[in-house]
């Protein structure tokens, strides 16, 4: 049987009213931040057109038993290539092209899943245009990207696009009682917590407690930021201080979690109440602040002035 999908409840409907119908629409772009589920929705979608059973994806016929180990030849996967992970190549659409024009090897259909979308460049986004534009019958797309934004106008006008939200923060720490059954509860609540709702992220600062403490540690700086306490600020800035690697790694999660407070206003959920005008400067600051840690400079001294700033970013 297929693992729960926590969250997201508009997007589980609309994935139930395709299979129910058995009409599917040829290109989904799921838009979402890592950790989100992106992936897992878009494998339970290919599984849903691919399955034999109902209702799908039923969990038990051969294509859905198949996918669930990874095995299924019509189901194929392709994302980002090179050193960096962070190259969407030509060459792989081209790939995906050719590979389209070849009739499914088991299944009635092919489904194509492309990961991080947005890191195509627009030669690669025009070059699968035409494919999106006239598939081949019985061929659908599944894009995941972080922002639609970054795909051509021509590309979304011809797709159905789903975001996936992070999940509500009670539903996150249940997500991960059930996940992790041995992990303490004050810790997948802390981890729930630090990772905004974001799943996958959490789970991950389960298994890695160092990072866990450093997450929360950055959004006990945002309060105390937002508090304008600046002592605390400085003693916990200084605990960081020691290791020129570990302040520029504090430095990065706090740009984060400022980050993470402009998300929260725009999704209507309550941040620690940094304005808007203040976090922006904040994210400016501690993008210099990160370079210059990251030079042969006085980490002490360093933490000193970036906490007397951070105070004057009003």
């Amino acid at each position: 049987m297929w693992q729960k999908f926590w969250g997201n409840p508009e997007a589980l409907a609309a994935l139930e009213r395709w299979a129910a119908s058995r009409r599917f629409p040829h290109c989904v772009i799921l838009e979402g931040e890592a950790g989100c589920g992106k992936k897992t929705f878009a494998v339970r979608l290919g599984a849903a057109i691919l399955c034999q059973g109902q209702p799908a994806p039923c969990g038990r016929c051969r294509d859905c038993v198949k996918i669930q180990h990874h095995q299924h030849p019509d189901l194929l996967l392709y994302g980002p290539t090179g050193a960096s992970g962070r190259s969407f190549k030509v060459e792989t659409v081209r790939q995906v092209i050719a590979s389209a024009a070849v009739k499914p090897n088991e299944a009635a259909a092919k489904v194509y899943l492309l990961e991080e979308a947005h890191l195509m460049t627009d030669s690669s986004q025009n070059s699968l245009l035409k494919l999106i534009e006239e598939p081949p019958e019985n061929v659908y797309f599944i894009l995941t990207c972080t922002n639609r934004l970054k795909l051509l106008p021509t590309i979304l006008s011809r797709a159905t696009v789903i975001a996936l939200e992070p999940l509500p923060l009670e539903e996150c720490v249940q997500a991960l009682r059930e996940a992790c059954p041995g992990a303490p509860e004050a810790q997948c609540r802390s981890a729930a917590e630090c990772a905004a709702g974001n799943l996958g992220l959490a789970r991950q600062l389960l298994q890695q407690q160092d990072r866990l403490q450093l997450y929360e540690d950055a959004a006990q700086a945002v309060r105390w930021i937002a508090q304008a306490r600046e002592y605390p600020l400085l003693c916990l800035m200084r605990r960081y201080s020691g290791k020129r690697e570990e302040f520029c790694a504090f430095l990065v999660q706090l740009r984060r979690a400022v980050e993470e407070e402009i998300l929260l206003y725009y999704r209507g959920r309550q941040g620690a109440g940094i304005p808007r005008v203040q976090a922006a400067k904040l994210l400016d600051l501690l993008e210099q602040l990160t370079e210059q840690a990251q030079a042969n400079g006085n980490l002490t001294l360093l933490a000193t002035l970036a906490c007397a700033e951070m105070m004057d970013c009003r």
